[in-house]
């Protein structure tokens, strides 16, 4: 028997060991990968920097490089937009430059003698390589770690990708989309494990963003709409208000030391979403607090007061602050998101720049090819998790909350939990009126203690087996999750 057990324990430590071998075999493949097929302009021809845009980060990267930094900051260029000339430090995301300074310094630290030409050249395809093992980290933590492998595999090849980070095209999206993408990833690990830690890396990486790419204003709206809608479908929990927190003023403060941000971060309308979802965090979280603290009839007095006087004062205040001009409109660029014709019918200098053309329907599928096929696959899967793990939250007052916790107790104290009628007919004594919505679904109830709110979490599991027991469900509830 001794001998069974350690072949059992050898045995899979030796399938542990195969499957790490596989997973970074198949990660290094795909980044070796995406750097050498990105290379072909310079196997062709020779390592130049491509077009104009390119060459004028190319110039001041070098400027960067021999002057320094506050030199470069202070820097005014009578060369670019000539005649008038241009005041390189707060005109410019300066993330692109510091990085292939940094990198050119770090390489001749270690006797590696390079021309910061070289650096620029190759930047984009090395950070394209990174961006494939970012990809396999964001989709690893959103399903699963075969799904990071094949995005890992398929971002590598991605004509659209491919085309904003060659050898040569020192542009900022070529570390642009690497600095989104982990900003993401760490938004996942912060949201889902509630840690400071994790949302503090986030707040960093959306500041390298910033530095980077002026496109981070679609990124700083995308993560309060993910916000919002946890808030709405009722998945708001105490681990997300410290994620979102932690971010949105670390991030916004890191954003604000960039020159050319300054205070558009607090005074710009493509950033209010962001400031009113932080708001709407400590709204939501007050009167959670409330409803643990108060009876329900004061509760929702007090609630209908506070909400019309917090929605109206802010409403209020937005429309002077906006009719004074202290808050800017929204910007020409994200106006032509929402409408591909405004730009030609109000901004024609926007409209003359061929990337702000809008796009053919055929370009989809040049820049993503297979991948526009594969598009329904994802989205059915998105659309079959919503269904089945959609949580529906049960505001109780406080005698039925208190009445369904010492039933609970003595559910556990008796060595297990009733069946799914036991459940139903407690749901209908508490005074809910939801228990009709579970008279075939065997459900999880799941208890949440924070220091934000104090609920129960109905989450649906099953649409099979309605006289099923829930034993095996609250035995092991990660599992049957999954």
């Amino acid at each position: 028997m001794l001998f069974k057990g350690s072949s059992r324990v050898s045995s899979k430590a030796v399938f542990l060991k195969q499957e790490t071998v596989l997973k970074l075999l198949v990660l290094s493949l795909a980044a070796i990968l995406s750097f050498s097929i990105r290379l072909f302009s310079v196997l062709r021809f020779e390592s130049v920097i491509h077009e104009f845009d390119p060459y004028f980060n190319y110039r001041t990267t070098k400027f960067l490089t021999d002057e320094g930094f506050y030199k470069f900051l202070d820097w005014f260029d009578d060369t670019a937009w000539y005649p008038l000339g241009r005041i390189i430090g707060g005109t410019i995301y300066p993330g692109l430059m510091l990085t292939s300074t940094i990198g050119y310094h770090i390489l001749n630290f270690l006797n590696f003698s390079i021309d910061v030409r070289e650096v620029c050249v190759f930047l984009a395809p090395i950070f394209s390589s990174f961006t494939v093992i970012v990809t396999y980290h964001l989709t690893k933590e959103l399903y699963s770690t075969g799904a990071g492998l094949v995005a890992a595999a398929m971002i590598a090849g991605v004509p659209g990708y491919i085309s904003r980070s060659v050898a040569g095209s020192y542009d900022n999206e070529g570390i642009a989309i690497f600095c989104m993408l982990l900003t993401y990833t760490f938004w996942i690990k912060a949201v889902k494990r509630g840690s400071v830690f994790w949302g503090a890396l986030c707040g960093l990486a959306y500041f390298y963003m910033v530095s980077s790419w002026g496109g981070y204003v679609f990124l700083i709206n995308l993560i309060p709409l993910h916000v919002l809608v946890l808030m709405i479908t009722g998945r708001f929990q105490h681990k997300i208000y410290v994620a979102y927190c932690t971010v949105y003023c670390l991030g916004t403060i890191l954003s604000m030391q960039i020159p050319f941000v300054g205070f558009q971060p607090v005074l710009t309308s493509e950033h209010m979403a962001a400031f009113g979802m932080f708001g709407l965090c400590q709204i939501y979280a007050f009167v959670e607090y409330l409803r643990s603290k108060l009876e329900p009839s004061e509760f929702n007095v007090l609630a209908k007061v506070f909400l019309i006087g917090t929605v109206g004062s802010a409403v209020t205040v937005g429309s002077i602050l906006q009719f004074l001009g202290k808050i800017a409109p929204w910007t020409g660029r994200f106006y032509s998101l929402l409408d591909p014709s405004y730009a030609k019918n109000n901004i024609p200098i926007i409209a003359s720049v061929s990337e702000h053309q809008p796009t053919a329907w055929s370009s989809f599928y040049f820049d993503l090819q297979i991948l526009v096929i594969l598009f329904p696959v994802p989205m059915r899967i998105l659309y079959q998790l919503f269904i089945t793990l959609a949580p529906i939250k049960l505001s109780l007052d406080s005698s039925s909350l208190n009445r369904l916790r010492q039933r609970n107790l003595s559910l556990r104290n008796s060595g297990g939990w009733e069946d799914l009628e036991n459940i139903r007919r407690l749901l209908e004594a508490s005074g809910s009126g939801t228990a009709t919505l579970f008279n075939r679904i065997p459900i999880l109830i799941r208890k949440e203690y924070t220091t934000i709110t104090d609920y129960i979490d109905v989450s649906v599991l099953y649409e099979d087996s309605p006289n099923s027991s829930l034993s095996s469900l609250v035995e092991n509830p990660d599992e049957n999750r999954q």
